[in-house]
Parts: C-alpha cells; structure tokens; sequence
C-alpha cells in the first residue's frame, strides 16, 4: 500500500510505545531538559528574527535586527548533533527524518488549501496547482503568497535534510578517530571559500557547497562536544578568541562584521564566529544544568518542529497587523513579537493536533483496507481449495 510506505515512521513509532505503556514515563525521568530548553530557545528566537526582519524590516533598526542572529539556525544543528550521540540507533535516527519529512509534506498541504481559501475570501485568481504542490513537496518552492514568512522560512528544510543525511552516513561509516582533523579542514575550507574561494561555494550538490560546509560543521561540532563543559575561564578564553579574530578581520579588510544576515546568506566564515558564541555560553551552561526543568522552554524545544510551522503562518499574519501599531521601533518590536509568540504557541496545538488526527484517520483507513485484503486473499484460497 502507499500509504502503508509513507506512514511507517508513524506506524513504527506508535508500536515502540504499545510495547511498554510504561514507557512515556521512564522517558519522561531520563529526558535531558537542557537540550529541550536550548532548543526552545532557540526556536522562540526563530520568532523574534521573523518579527524584526519579516514585518519588522522597515521600522527596526539595523543593529538590533542583526542581533537576533546570534542564536538560532546553527544552534539547532549543533543540538542535532549533539542528540545524534546520545542516538543508540541510527535506524531510529533516520525513522526520525523521515517522520519530519512526513509533518513537512502535511503543513506545505495545509499551507496549500489556506491560500486556496484566502483567494476564495479575496476574490483573485489561484494560481497555483497541483503540480506546484507536488514541487513542495521536493523543496522546490513558487510563491506562497499570502504566506510571505512561509516561504521566506522554508529554506531551512533541504539544508536540514540534505546536511542530516550525510552527517549521519558519514559518520556511521567512517572511523570517529580523525573527527576533530576533519572539522578543522572543514573550518580551514569555509574560510578559503569565505575569502578567496567564492566560486567554489556556489557548486550546487542538492544544496550549495557553502551551506553544507557551514552547517555540517556545526553538526560534528554538536557530535564532538556534547559530553564537553565549560568552566567559566575557559569561556572567556573562547569568547575572547572568537572576538579577536572578529576584530583581526574588521581590521584588515573592508568587511562590516556587523553584518551578520549578509554573512548568513551564503553562510560566511564571520557568521561561523558569531555563532560560535552561542555554542561557548551552550556549553558553560552546562554546568547548571540540572537548573533546566519542564517549562514553555522545554515545550517550544520538543515542539520545535510544529513552533516552526507555526511561526511561519503567525509572522505572515502580523504583516497585517504592524500597520495599525503607530509607536517607535523599542515599543513596537517587544508588542509585535509578543503578539506573535501567542499567536504561534496557540497554532503549535493546531497543527499538532491537525497532523495527530491526520495520521489517526489515514492508519484507521489503512488498517481496513488491510482487513479488506486480508479477507479476499482468504476467499481466494477457500475458492482455489474448493476447486481442487
């Protein structure tokens, strides 16, 4: 069955937890809450880099915009591959994937029949089909229009799937023995891609080079450090050392380090530096972490895929309504991003309920066809044997 094919990351999750109903709980007492927070957030961030760069583009200064890129996208790969250690099987890990790729083709479903509503309300035109749906489905996007955060969101995806895959088959293949040396060259090549290279980084395998240098370095940075803490010196030695070759660069080039979405977008060597400052205070905390208990924190990070759903459709939805807010920029920026974060914590319990009771139906349906089958091969044989 095709469903049958497409569900069985569901299906296989879903009998993992009947074996043992006890299971949520000793889960529950084992769950590491630091990553959880960590994660949570950095997807609340994902919400307040929208906010000011999305809606807030006009009326947020430059400066505070490109402060809320210090801690967001790269963190969530290093947190990735910091799980991916704590995996003890890759199978799963890659069940896991599959099941993101599932809640993906779902929401870009969902996203599908909201614009094909809106334009009903809105008396214009749709323009989009069925083959335009299929391309999302393949990260090929067209405009999504009214959904501006949406489609400016969605970029992340094959950059997460394509660094994810080869991350993991890389390292269940290879020998850990030379990790660290291989994330050196990796850093050494995104610096000469960086500042001499540029050409290279624009080859395109599924995604650019430069993308997937950038992010897979963080993804085995997350693999390598996630048994490290920091003490307090040594944060201070790193922070010091990122700092100063930010000051070396500045210095002798023209570049503004300041800067940091020209540097995101392709991922540059200066925006590697500025992330890196996330991961040293990541890992001093550390130290604390039994401090991290289940809260909103804790619920945006293991909710993180369905917070950035829902964030894509809540940031569209304050396009409209930042015109109506007349206050200066300080005022408006924590009432704007205030109002998004409820409006994507309310759509997180939408679109995770939405995909529950999705998965729910299409599992009863394919239990009855199976019955249906089940059934008939029965009446065959009893017809085979009869005619024997």
């Amino acid at each position: 069955m095709l469903w049958y094919g497409i569900l069985l990351p569901e299906k296989y999750l879903l009998k993992k937890r009947m074996i043992n109903q006890g299971d949520y709980m000793k889960s529950d007492v084992k769950r590491n809450y630091y990553l959880d927070n960590i994660r949570g957030i950095a997807a609340i961030v994902i919400i307040l880099i929208h906010t000011s760069w999305h809606s807030g583009y006009q009326y947020v200064p430059e400066l505070i915009r490109n402060l809320t890129l210090l801690f967001e996208v790269p963190m969530f790969f290093f947190l990735a591959g910091w799980t991916l250690k704590y995996s003890k099987s890759t199978t799963k890990y890659i069940i896991k994937i599959l099941t993101i790729q599932l809640q993906y083709m779902f929401y870009i479903t969902l996203i599908f029949v909201l614009i094909f509503i809106w334009s009903i309300f809105r008396g214009v035109s749709f323009d989009l089909s069925g083959v335009d749906l299929i391309k999302w489905f393949f990260h090929n996007y067209t405009s999504m229009y009214p959904f501006i955060s949406v489609e400016a969101s969605l970029w992340f995806f094959p950059v997460y799937f394509i660094v994810t895959i080869t991350m993991v088959t890389f390292l269940t293949l290879n020998n850990k023995k030379y990790l660290k040396l291989f994330v050196s060259l990796l850093i050494i090549a995104l610096a000469l891609i960086s500042f001499k290279f540029n050409q290279i980084g624009d080859i395109n395998i599924f995604i650019s080079l430069n993308f997937l240098i950038f992010y897979s370095i963080f993804y085995l940075l997350g693999y390598l450090l996630s048994s490290i803490k920091l003490n307090l010196r040594q944060l201070i030695y790193g922070l010091s050392i990122v700092f100063a070759v930010l000051l070396t660069i500045s210095t002798t080039t023209d570049l503004n380090i300041f800067n940091l979405q020209l540097f995101k977008f392709p991922p540059h060597f200066i925006y590697l530096l500025w992330s890196l400052i996330g991961v040293l205070i990541v890992l001093y905390f550390k130290n604390y972490d039994y401090c991290f208990k289940k809260n909103i924190l804790s619920f945006f990070g293991q909710n993180a895929i369905y917070s950035f759903f829902a964030q894509g459709i809540s940031s569209s939805i304050l396009y409209k309504i930042v015109p109506y807010i007349n206050l200066d920029w300080y005022f408006k920026l924590p009432i704007c991003f205030i109002i998004n974060f409820i409006m994507a914590f309310i759509l997180i319990f939408v679109i995770k309920y939405s995909y529950n009771t999705f998965i729910k139906l299409i599992t009863i349906f394919n239990n009855r066809v199976d019955v249906i089958y089940k059934k008939l091969c029965h009446y065959k044989t009893e017809k085979t044997e009869d005619q024997l």
